[in-house]
């Protein structure tokens, strides 16, 4: 089988002429030339000729799916809202608000049931995962569906002589927006005034159900010290075993796409038992070595400058560090996650 969308014959050459369509109108949306759509698509591993791409924009009757699926990846788009037989144009349209029955909406076939949820504790002196279970069902006579999450903190209260772990109670609303390819979570704690929000990337999953899925949440931070944070947030329709949960943590935390270690870690890794030596050699021979400067802003708000002069040096200095502008769940990070989940699973 060449692996083509169309086959010989109207039917074929009518759905490949629609996905061409659809593809086009995508490009339209986001303004971007063929050159741009090139690189963003060798940028994400995805390679994609020219002239495929102007092939695609007339119309054509045939289409690789390849192509279809590299120029899925370069743009960021849900491949499931180009190939889909359903009419997903005017569904993409629709407001967040007027959607109707979620039951009865193909966007949230396979998103309904429980989740085990896992995330770094926002102590910095706490290093082991927190679990909670999220549960997500449709809300009877709503656009928008139910959720509750149940956090299991770990801690532990004493109440009539008896010791008890503390697990704080969620609920709220859950609803999918089309038009930014995303699943909206908005929880509230009622007993301490807490409110925080997930938000993942959704795709069409259609007669398949979501198995799990790398979300961004902002919370407020724990402890005494209470402040606004942002951090990832693992979710799987399975629990994690404790002994399977370190090899989710690399992907919790709030990377780049340039892995930077120091290097102690450097050595540390390198004496890894869970690390294959294959890797190791891998790692040994690919990686560079750079010198970088560590220095705690603590020491600089203690020196003699102050004031304005002080603020502005040291953001100037944040300007010029490693740290990324933004954190962003990318397609490896979702690619990733869903096959260890697949492994674990075997």
């Amino acid at each position: 089988m060449n692996q083509e969308v169309s086959r010989d014959n109207n039917y074929g050459k009518d759905y490949c002429a629609r996905v061409s369509e659809r593809i086009s109108k995508i490009i339209e949306e986001k303004r971007l030339t063929q050159n741009q759509i090139v690189k963003l698509c060798e940028d994400a591993g995805a390679p994609i000729s020219q002239a495929t791409i102007s092939n695609i924009k007339r119309g054509a009757t045939t289409i690789a799916l390849s192509s279809v699926i590299n120029i899925c990846k370069g743009l960021n788009i849900d491949i499931n809202d180009v190939l889909s037989l359903e009419k997903m144009d005017d569904t993409i349209k629709t407001n967040i608000k007027g959607r109707g029955d979620p039951t009865k909406n193909i966007a949230y076939k396979g998103y309904f049931g429980l989740y085990h949820v896992y995330f770094f504790p926002t102590i910095s002196d706490k290093h082991e995962l927190l679990h909670g279970i999220l549960d997500i069902s449709p809300s009877k006579g709503e656009d928008t569906c139910k959720a509750t999450m149940q956090l299991y903190t770990g801690d532990i209260r004493e109440l009539d002589g008896e010791k008890e772990e503390i697990v704080k109670k969620y609920e709220g609303d859950f609803f999918i927006s089309l038009p930014m390819q995303s699943g909206y979570c908005l929880l509230k704690n009622s007993e301490i005034e807490e409110t925080c929000f997930l938000i993942f990337h959704h795709w069409h999953i259609l007669n398949n159900e979501l198995l799990c899925r790398m979300a961004v949440a902002a919370t407020t931070s724990a402890g005494g010290n209470r402040r606004p944070t942002i951090h990832r947030l693992y979710m799987s329709r399975h629990e994690l075993p404790e002994e399977n949960q370190k090899y989710i943590k690399g992907q919790l935390r709030l990377n780049s796409s340039e892995i930077i270690i120091s290097e102690n870690n450097y050595k540390r890794l390198l004496s890894e038992i869970d690390i294959s030596d294959k890797f190791k050699e891998i790692f040994k021979r690919e990686a560079k070595l750079e010198s970088y400067f560590n220095i705690s802003e603590a020491k600089l708000m203690s020196c003699e400058i102050s004031g304005r002069e002080l603020a502005q040096n040291i953001s100037l200095l944040r300007d010029y560090s490693v740290s990324p502008k933004y954190n962003k769940v990318s397609t490896k990070t979702d690619e990733f996650i869903y096959k260890y989940y697949k492994e674990l699973e075997k």
